[in-house]
């Protein structure tokens, strides 16, 4: 099996400390949180952006600029990390939001399909903490992302 995090443009990232790459065990209660927390599945999206407070964005057609101020509006714009989810079976990667979104371009290249972006948080302890924020790309190019006001989980 393809491991994504090893790409060598994934493993430079996280050389450089810009990124941590997380065990699959997060990845597993990253894909439980949004099992939980979210309507699934409809046509092209894992999740069902129709029925929920969301913003899309034609990601192909705006600067990394103009996709971190798109970002910033929304739910996971609100959190100081961003943790990216390949596969529930896979690790995970973990940055700053900014950072995330910046680059989540090269982040997903070579990882075809839909991919999901957690806004998510760090307690004291440094433990991941799931919000109410993601951004979904559909891997066409486009950016869908949770809208509103955020509630505490």
């Amino acid at each position: 099996m393809i491991k994504y995090t090893d790409a060598e443009h994934i493993q430079e990232f996280i050389a450089s400390g810009k990124v941590e790459c997380l065990a699959s065990d997060i990845s597993e209660a990253a894909e439980r949180h949004l099992e939980l927390s979210f309507p699934f599945r409809k046509s092209s999206t894992i999740i069902d952006w129709d029925s929920l407070p969301s913003s899309k964005l034609h990601w192909n057609t705006v600067s990394d600029d103009e996709t971190a101020v798109w970002a910033a509006s929304t739910l996971a714009g609100q959190c100081s990390y961003a943790l990216l989810l390949f596969s529930p079976t896979q690790p995970c990667l973990l940055g700053t939001f900014d950072f995330m979104i910046r680059n989540l371009d090269e982040l997903v290249w070579k990882a075809p399909g839909n991919r999901i972006l957690f806004g998510v948080n760090r307690n004291d302890f440094g433990e991941v903490k799931f919000s109410n924020g993601i951004i979904e790309f559909n891997g066409k190019g486009e950016l869908f992302a949770s809208i509103g006001q955020e509630n505490e989980n």
